[in-house]
């Protein structure tokens, strides 16, 4: 039995699921369970959201099974603090979030038996051979309001570029600041006009005042649509969207990674920061054809 602790924000938990789904590639023969408990008091974004948004794939852990592999402690806070001293039980596979960033622990993959399996697994290589089972693990619900299906259609049928800003908890984070800065954005921009005739830009954020004052200069040439009807619970839509562009620009942020990545649209490019965060130079998140500015 495996089973994979899920965290944090929908771009992390799809990280961490996709993560569980490669495990049940990998090893058949074996369940796979996650474990949603540390949501309990968690307080942040919109809660566990996969099973919400793309359907129940893999059942979720009880107790008694998170028992057999690690300790039971089902309280954010509490397995935060408890887990800093704490020693690793054998069957406890932790990726460290600073020291592992981004990097592929392949032989934490491939282990054989009970495990627990804790991080946040930042590297596509994870998915090598599964690719196609991820993309339809992570198949979007239907669009159905007017705002959306608009939007999908104009995105999807136009030479259009989706430019995602990530701001709010970013703003003078220390391990964020200085990466997806207004240089990064001009040049991404400027390279995709350079390959694009007839552009539609569409800007998603969640500081649209910012993004307007940051492509002032575009907005007399440029067809320019901010995308600002998604909130709470529907803000998937806007990943929803981001994933039909012709162009992908991305922050350094998992929401715009997925966007990105389960774009099947022909002949699309995405770009990214060169950079993803300031602790590491592990770039092992960034696909190799991608473009890094």
């Amino acid at each position: 039995m495996k089973i994979v602790d899920i965290i944090g924000g929908l771009g992390n938990q799809m990280l961490q699921y996709a993560f569980a789904l490669s495990l049940k590639h990998y090893h058949p023969d074996e369940e796979v369970l996650i474990d949603t408990s540390h949501f309990n008091g968690y307080g942040l974004h919109n809660g566990y959201e996969i099973d919400r948004i793309f359907g129940q794939q893999l059942k979720k852990a009880g107790k008694l099974d998170i028992i057999k592999v690690s300790r039971y402690m089902p309280y954010y806070k509490l397995s935060r603090a408890l887990r800093k001293f704490l020693p690793l039980r054998k069957t406890e596979k932790l990726e460290d979030w600073r020291k592992n960033y981004g990097k592929y622990l392949g032989e934490l993959q491939s282990y054989e038996g009970n495990a627990y399996y804790e991080g946040y697994w930042h590297n596509p290589k994870y998915y090598n051979g599964c690719e196609d089972e991820i993309r339809r693990g992570f198949t979007f619900p239907e669009i159905i309001d007017d705002k959306n299906r608009k939007y999908s259609q104009l995105i999807s049928h136009s030479e259009s570029i989706c430019i995602h800003v990530r701001r709010g908890d970013y703003v003078g984070a220390v391990s964020f600041t200085g990466i997806c800065d207004e240089g990064y954005y001009k040049k991404a921009l400027n390279y995709a006009l350079e390959q694009i005739n007839n552009p539609v830009l569409f800007v998603f954020s969640n500081d649209i005042s910012y993004c307007e004052s940051l492509l002032l200069k575009y907005k007399d040439n440029i067809d320019i649509h901010y995308v600002d009807c998604n909130h709470g619970k529907d803000s998937f839509r806007d990943m929803q969207l981001m994933s039909m562009a012709k162009c992908n620009i991305i922050a350094n942020s998992t929401f715009s990674w997925w966007g990105a990545w389960l774009n099947t649209r022909q002949e699309h490019f995405v770009i990214s920061p060169s950079k993803w965060v300031n602790f590491t130079e592990e770039t092992g998140m960034i696909p190799g054809k991608w473009i890094k500015i």
